[in-house]
């Protein structure tokens, strides 16, 4: 499954964004973890690549959080749940 981008947002490929009703998974900023652990972990929560995934963990870390996915709240639960595997501190909203 391919994953599109728009913008800084990662889109679920499923979703009709104007059809259905759209979630943001909010990844907030964590200094108990290494830099390098964050990537990576955002790398396999959205099967994005490395630049990707550092530039959402940069976004977190100088502005306190960062939307890394938006798409429907099965999606945005998902990814917020491999990400809150290694403990980072996740949110999703609509």
């Amino acid at each position: 499954m391919q994953v599109k981008t728009i913008d800084r947002y990662v889109l679920d490929p499923l979703v009709d964004i104007e059809t259905e009703s759209v979630h943001k998974t909010i990844l907030f900023n964590c200094s108990c973890h290494e830099f390098e652990e964050v990537i990576s972990q955002v790398v396999e929560a959205l099967g994005c690549s490395l630049h990707r995934a550092t530039h959402l963990a940069v976004i977190a870390h100088y502005s306190g959080q960062a939307i890394v996915c938006t798409g429907s709240e099965e999606y945005c639960e998902r990814v917020s749940a491999t990400l809150r595997e290694i403990g980072l501190e996740t949110e999703v909203v609509s």
